[in-house]
């Protein structure tokens, strides 16, 4: 990217066109790059990080502890990117643990482990359309001529997530295309709704943000038959040819 762009895209884009948050972006994009060649491991199921988000997210940890994030220096602001950038599995020793879970790794854009696959092969399975909101779908043709595992994939996923505004609401999505992935796996003469509107059926489903995984999974089954989001269908018309 031309550094011209870049500094359009960082001052044009940041909240409330402070240079304070310029500043810091900037810091973060230069930690963050020296992370990546130094620890590439910090950045796995990473592929795009919201960098307003992850300011956001810090200044919530801590205000909490007295410490205002403009007040850090260089090195105290790494060092806290890089505590972030590791807290990668549940603490229950915390308070609202699944709440800082979803957050935290919302916040990221972390995914879980073969992520993109998976929704890859929802696509597949059916002829079937996601929206979040008007104008923003994901669907079947989206998974034609493309190999699971191929990046631009992944990014297309990405792009269609990247119209969401909070970290725990992306977490959320992430779990209910899990959820139908396993669906599909263990019962393959099953098909969802062919219009199947993401943020409708997690509304529709009750789930909590202090909900455990289980919980929620529990509640995302139940709403697909409750409000009859799927069907049974002959195995043969299941695989998209």
């Amino acid at each position: 990217m031309h550094p011209s762009k870049l500094q359009t895209i960082l001052h044009g884009t940041v909240r409330e066109q402070s240079l304070l948050y310029v500043s810091l972006q900037q810091e973060f994009l230069i930690f963050m790059a020296d992370m990546l060649i130094d620890k590439p491991q910090l950045f796995k199921g990473i592929l795009i990080i919201r960098l307003g988000w992850v300011i956001h997210i810090m200044e919530t940890l801590l205000v909490p502890q007295g410490v205002y994030i403009e007040t850090l220096s260089p090195d105290q602001l790494s060092q806290r990117i890089r505590e972030l950038l590791t807290i990668v599995t549940l603490d229950l020793s915390e308070d609202r643990p699944w709440q800082r879970h979803r957050m935290i790794n919302g916040t990221l854009g972390r995914v879980p482990e073969n992520f993109y696959p998976r929704v890859w092969s929802i696509l597949r399975h059916q002829t079937i359309e996601f929206s979040l909101k008007a104008g923003n779908m994901l669907d079947s043709n989206d998974a034609r001529n493309i190999k699971p595992n191929e990046p631009m994939f992944a990014l297309r996923v990405e792009q269609f997530l990247g119209i969401l505004d909070n970290p725990e609401t992306r977490h959320f999505v992430l779990e209910l295309f899990v959820v139908l992935s396993c669906t599909i796996e263990r019962n393959a003469e099953v098909n969802f709704r062919q219009e199947f509107s993401v943020m409708d059926f997690i509304e529709k489903s009750g789930v909590d943000v202090n909900d455990t995984g289980e919980e929620v999974s529990r509640k995302f089954v139940k709403c697909l038959i409750k409000e009859e989001f799927v069907h049974l269908v002959n195995l043969q018309d299941c695989i998209l040819s």
